[in-house]
């Protein structure tokens, strides 16, 4: 196939949508995606098109397809996509950098945004995914809400393309991090999401932007801090399995 038709890039966007699915928590490890037909139909493609995203996925070790009465593809254990993203981690020291950079223009761009365009739709949103958090009762329901908030900020900015990039570069950070059972601060990120929305409920957009680059550069010298003490034992964990 040419790889510069139409359709490997198709194929690429319907694995990243899927791939944004699972580390969003959408769609937990172990756990189904749904059937191919409502699958196709909601994200717009052909069921071929659609088949060869979860080819791509199948390789890189997201995904598992069965067979029989309960049959049909479901989101691996995802111990492959840890390990390889442990890999890269001790290969390269500006990795942790290279995404957090990222993730700090996207997500501050969208707190800003989200300041000046919210409806009182998208404040009731970030307001219940807040509340979840404080409640949850594990790894998976926080990382969840979680989501859903930074989801919600980001739909507020009404910019597509700016919630996609804020999909992806959370995706790239907390997946891993999730199955190698490095640790979260669930009260301490309630209380920084609720400064979070407090900025942008009052439209401050300098504010809201402010505290966004604060509780993401929060996470990057939490995870620094847990690959250097692993560098020091020389070892990052391992997949946890279950989550």
């Amino acid at each position: 196939m040419d790889p510069d038709s139409p359709l490997p890039r198709l194929t690429d966007g319907v694995a990243q949508h899927l791939r944004a699915m699972v580390h969003s928590g959408e769609i937990l490890p172990r756990h189904r995606f749904p059937a191919e037909r409502e699958l196709a139909a909601r994200l717009s493609v052909s069921r071929e098109t659609l088949r060869e995203a979860l080819r791509q996925l199948q390789k890189e070790g997201y995904v598992e397809v069965r067979r029989g009465p309960q049959g049909g593809a479901y989101v691996t254990g995802l111990e492959i996509p840890a390990q390889s993203w442990r890999q890269r981690m001790r290969q390269d020291e500006s990795a942790v950098d290279e995404l957090f950079d990222f993730r700090v223009a996207v997500e501050m761009a969208s707190a800003r945004f989200a300041a000046l365009r919210r409806t009182g739709e998208d404040l009731y949103r970030m307001q219940r995914a807040v509340s979840a958090m404080v409640s949850a009762g594990n790894r998976d329901d926080f990382r969840l809400h979680d989501s859903r908030f930074h989801e919600a900020v980001a739909a507020a900015a009404r910019s597509p393309r700016l919630q996609r990039s804020v999909r992806q570069a959370r995706g790239e950070i907390f997946t891993p991090m999730d199955l190698l059972g490095i640790p979260t601060s669930p009260q301490d990120d309630a209380e920084r999401h609720t400064g979070i929305l407090e900025a942008i409920r009052e439209r401050d957009e300098a504010l809201a932007a402010a505290r966004m680059s604060e509780h993401v550069e929060h996470t990057r010298e939490h995870l620094r801090s847990i690959l250097t003490a692993s560098a020091e034992t020389g070892d990052l964990g391992g997949p946890q399995g279950q989550r």
